[in-house]
């Protein structure tokens, strides 16, 4: 009995802590969206500023495709990883509610990994159990394309402010 008490109280401490990460990982993720666009939308509609007129048409493009490169891919990973945790945190719920009656005589404790997590058989069966609808993905998809869209907008001014002068 001791060891089930164990075994449950894993389960909800493993469900909490992936939930606050999701959490944070969402914030992150949206933070910077939020951040990047600002930034693109305050440099595409501003006025022809003095400071573009002395970038080359080849840095200024380089400089717009590397930091939307950085963006993306930060932005990218947070949602890997608000997905990740999204998925253990399904799992963990799903252990908790087959288990509302009786727990398992019999769980498979040995480790194993999930990603770069440590985590007992029995709950990356319960993970790799878990289906992820195209609902839950949706706003990370419109997240990252909208930040593509940003990006094609600001190579769009920038090529048409510096490339088309020179």
């Amino acid at each position: 009995m001791a060891e089930e008490n164990e075994i449950r109280e894993y389960v909800a401490a493993t469900r909490k802590h992936f939930a606050t990460y999701h959490d944070h990982k969402e914030k992150m993720a949206y933070a910077a969206t939020a951040l990047y666009l600002t930034g693109v939308s305050v440099l595409i509609f501003q006025k022809e500023p003095d400071w573009i007129k002395a970038m080359s048409c080849a840095y200024s493009t380089l400089a717009v495709v590397v930091f939307a490169g950085l963006a993306l891919s930060f932005i990218c990973w947070q949602l890997l990883k608000k997905y990740h945790a999204g998925t253990i945190v399904s799992a963990c719920d799903s252990l908790r509610v087959a288990w509302l009656k009786e727990c398992p005589a019999t769980l498979d404790m040995s480790k194993t990994r999930y990603g770069l997590v440590e985590v007992p058989k029995f709950l990356h069966a319960a993970i790799e159990g878990v289906k992820n609808p195209w609902s839950i993905l949706w706003s990370s998809v419109v997240a990252i394309l909208v930040v593509v869209v940003w990006a094609a907008m600001l190579y769009w001014r920038v090529e048409s402010l510096v490339c088309r002068h020179v």
